[in-house]
């Protein structure tokens, strides 16, 4: 009896996908930035395969969560404070 015409979504997915483009981008980005804070804290990660994998298949906050529980491997020298190998001048 009716006819409706159905709407044309065509602008709808190719703002959904666009959208999803930049997710995606968003979350590398995350993982790439997390992973470079863990070499910043002084830790010489030469195999990063295992936290990519986390990163994407899980989520990047888990591998902001694994990075700030590590602490702190900088060897920063503080001339002031001796060395725990050294003893202590009496």
């Amino acid at each position: 009896m009716y006819y409706y015409d159905t709407p044309d979504y065509t602008g709808l997915y190719i703002f959904m996908f666009i959208i999803g483009a930049i997710a995606l981008v968003a979350w590398i980005v995350a993982i790439d930035l997390l992973i470079k804070a863990g070499k910043a804290k002084g830790y010489a990660m030469k195999n990063t395969g295992a936290l990519w994998f986390v990163g994407i298949f899980a989520t990047p906050i888990v591998v902001g969560l694994y990075i700030a529980s590590l602490p702190d491997n900088r060897t920063i020298a503080d001339p002031e404070k001796p060395a725990e190998s050294e003893l202590p001048k009496v």
